[in-house]
C-alpha cells in the first residue's frame, strides 16, 4: 500500500502503523534501527571475532553461515572476491554484503581489508614475543611462573564456570558409546591430542592418533559407531575441519575442542566445547584444554568401569 504524497509532505514519519493504538510505529517500520548508533568496524582480525562472538545468538542462520565460513577461510577471504566468498559460504554475494555490514563495515572490501592486514602475521613469532618480554623486563623466571600461574588459574576457572555439565556428560556418553576413539590435532593442539589419545589407551580405550608423532592415515578406519575427538583454534587447521568432516559424514559422533561457537568444528560437532585461554606476553595458556581433555577422558574411564 503507497503512501499518499500529500500526508508524507506534512508527515514525512507517517506509514500505515501509525494509524494503529498502542504500536511504535518507528519500531516496525524500521526507523528505530536506522536511529541506532552504528558500532564502528572491527580493527583486526582478533576484534572481528570478538564481534562476532558478541552477535552470535542474534544471527539468523544464513548470517550464521557467513560467519563459521568467515572464521574458518581467514586466509582465503583476504584474496577471494564476494561472489566466491558467498559461494563457499552457501548463501548469495547480498547476504555476505549485509553480514559484513552487520559487523560494522561499510561492505565487504572493508571487511577483507581487515583479513589482507592480518596476512601480516597478526601474532607475532617466538621470537618477537620473547623480545617484548625483555623489553617490558617481564623476562625472568620468577615474572614468568606468577604471570603463567594466573594466566592458567583464570583460564581453568572461566571454563569451569562457563561449562554446560549437559555437555560434558554428552561427551563421556560419545567416549564410552564408541568402538574406537579418533584424536586429531595439528600445530599447538598436537600436545593435546596426543595427552588424549595416551590417557585413553591408558585406561584400556582404542585410541588412534591421526597427527603428530603417531600419525598414520587411518581416515578409511573411521566408521559409523566411532568418536572423533578434534582440537583446532583459529586460525582453524583444515586438515582437522575435513577430517571431521568426513568422520561425520560415516557417521561418527564427534567431540569439539575449540575456541568460538561459529568455528567450522563446533557446527560439526556432537559435543562442542569452546574454551578461551588467557595469553602472557603472546604465549597462549592451555591449561583449560588440558583441564577439559583429562576430566572427560577419565570421566568416562570410571563411568565405564562402574558398569
Amino acid at each position: 500500500m503507497g503512501v499518499p504524497p500529500l500526508l508524507t509532505s506534512f508527515f514525512p514519519k507517517w506509514n500505515i502503523y501509525s494509524m494503529l493504538p498502542g504500536i511504535d510505529a518507528n519500531a516496525l517500520s524500521g526507523n528505530r534501527l536506522k536511529d541506532q548508533p552504528k558500532p564502528p568496524p572491527p580493527g583486526n582480525v582478533d576484534d572481528l571475532r570478538r564481534r562476532i562472538t558478541q552477535l552470535e545468538a542474534e544471527l539468523p542462520k544464513r548470517m550464521r553461515d557467513c560467519a563459521a565460513y568467515v572464521l574458518g577461510h581467514t586466509e582465503q577471504i583476504a584474496f577471494d572476491t564476494v561472489a566466491e566468498t558467498a559461494t563457499g559460504a552457501g548463501v548469495a554475494p547480498s547476504a555476505m554484503i549485509r553480514f559484513a555490514k552487520t559487523l560494522g563495515f561499510s561492505g565487504y572490501s572493508e571487511l577483507q581489508r581487515v583479513f589482507r592486514a592480518g596476512l601480516n602475521p597478526a601474532r607475532p613469532n617466538y621470537q618477537s614475543r620473547l623480545a617484548a618480554l625483555r623489553e617490558v623486563g617481564a623476562d625472568s623466571p620468577e615474572s614468568l611462573l606468577a604471570d603463567f600461574s594466573e594466566a592458567a588459574r583464570a583460564s581453568i576457572e572461566r571454563f569451569a564456570d562457563d561449562a554446560d555439565p549437559a555437555m560434558l556428560t554428552t561427551a563421556v556418553e560419545i567416549l564410552n558409546a564408541s568402538e574406537t576413539v579418533h584424536v586429531v590435532g595439528y600445530r599447538r593442539s598436537v600436545a593435546v591430542a596426543s595427552h588424549i589419545a595416551y590417557l585413553l589407551r591408558q585406561l584400556g580405550r582404542p585410541a588412534l592418533m591421526h597427527t603428530g608423532a603417531d600419525a598414520i592415515e587411518a581416515k578409511p578406519l573411521i566408521r559409523s559407531g566411532d568418536a572423533v575427538v578434534a582440537i583446532s583454534f583459529a586460525p582453524y587447521t583444515p586438515a582437522t575441519i575435513e577430517l571431521a568432516e568426513e568422520a561425520k559424514a560415516r557417521g561418527a559422533r564427534i567431540i569439539a575442542l575449540t575456541d568460538f561457537g561459529l568455528s567450522p568444528l563446533s557446527q560439526l560437532a556432537d559435543a562442542p566445547f569452546r574454551i578461551r585461554e588467557e595469553e602472557v606476553g603472546g604465549f597462549r595458556s592451555f591449561a583449560a584444554t588440558f583441564c577439559l581433555a583429562a576430566t572427560i577422558c577419565v570421566a568416562a574411564g570410571a563411568s565405564s568401569g562402574s558398569r
